[in-house]
């Protein structure tokens, strides 16, 4: 199937914590989140080009946040399922993602020559670079969740679904 990745927020800090606790524990998280879904904001797309996407946003705004929101831990005994990305965090997000509309990055999308050099870096489905739609599918997505944290003043997970 493939890793897709999904965002949630809550004003309940001690959710997210908990959350964020699951890293490594991909069958408690899930149970966890249907067990508090009524307090929790999510945001998912089915997709699969997340890696693709931070690298373009890394690119074209020259911010190494995106570096932390790619870089999944995985070996033969640990996958990382989560991440939690701080308050500051978001708010950094929030600032580099307006200033960039679906417009803009469909036009890096246009450039074949920019998206054969995301697609020959390393990483998790570069290729998918050269689907336009799902890029910006998780675009939106990720600019609607931080948008949601950033207006609740609260932190944000980034859950990866293997």
């Amino acid at each position: 199937m493939g890793i897709i990745v999904q965002y949630v927020t809550t004003k309940d800090r001690n959710i997210l914590l908990k959350i964020a606790e699951q890293e490594n524990s991909g069958l408690t998280l899930e149970n966890y989140l249907n067990e508090n879904k009524s307090e929790i904001i999510s945001f998912g797309t089915f997709v699969k080009s997340w890696n693709p996407l931070y690298f373009l946003l890394k690119k074209i705004s020259g911010h190494e946040i995106f570096d932390m929101l790619a870089n999944l831990q995985s070996n033969e005994t640990y996958d990382q399922y989560t991440k939690l990305i701080n308050q500051e965090d978001v708010k950094v997000i929030f600032h580099i993602l307006n200033t960039f509309s679906s417009a803009e990055i469909q036009g890096f999308l246009d450039d074949g020559e920019f998206c054969k050099i995301v697609s020959e870096q390393p990483g998790y489905n570069m290729d998918y670079i050269y689907d336009p739609e799902s890029i910006l599918i998780e675009f939106t997505t990720l600019k609607d969740a931080v948008q949601s944290a950033y207006s609740i003043d609260a932190a944000l997970v980034q859950v990866f679904y293997p």
